[in-house]
């Protein structure tokens, strides 16, 4: 948020939390791979040539699982709120969204579950469209970031 009397801009960048980077995700599936390979090769020169095609199939799905996870390594969610919009920008694998309210009529609403099972949801919309943000927060971070959109909304 830019400092000062008067606010001009808030911007806030959320990602989910990933432990390893395209780069080392590669990496440790190629470890994984000359691992089971050199297993596999093992047991072939044993006797056991069926564990070869096997560790292959092994191989391909997680190399599969790793892809899918990897295609979701930059996503995230971009809260903007200027003078009269607030608007919030996603991307969630290959596709974009953008939500865009007038800043006059937009609500933000922290909904929560009763019995406290389940986390959170913070939604912010107007005129009966809304939207969740926030989602690969915790619940304090969630918590935090309805009261700072309610201060900004209010100004």
């Amino acid at each position: 948020m830019t400092q000062g009397t008067e606010l001009s801009h808030y911007r806030r960048m959320i990602r989910p939390n990933r432990s390893l980077s395209r780069r080392w995700l590669v990496a440790v599936f190629a470890a994984y791979v000359v691992t089971e390979v050199g297993i596999g090769v093992a047991f072939f020169i044993m006797g056991a040539w069926l564990v070869l095609p096997f560790a292959g199939l092994e191989i391909f799905v997680i190399g599969v699982i790793l892809y899918l996870v990897s295609r979701h390594a930059r996503d995230y969610e971009l809260i903007v709120v200027d003078e009269r919009h607030l608007k919030v920008f996603r991307r969630l694998g290959r596709r974009r969204f953008h939500h865009e309210f007038q800043r006059y009529w937009a609500k933000i609403s922290l909904r929560c579950d009763a019995r406290k099972w389940y986390p959170s949801r913070l939604v912010v919309g107007s005129h009966g469209r809304f939207v969740e943000i926030g989602a690969w927060m915790e619940e304090d971070q969630r918590r935090v970031l309805a009261r700072d959109l309610k201060q900004i909304i209010q100004r």
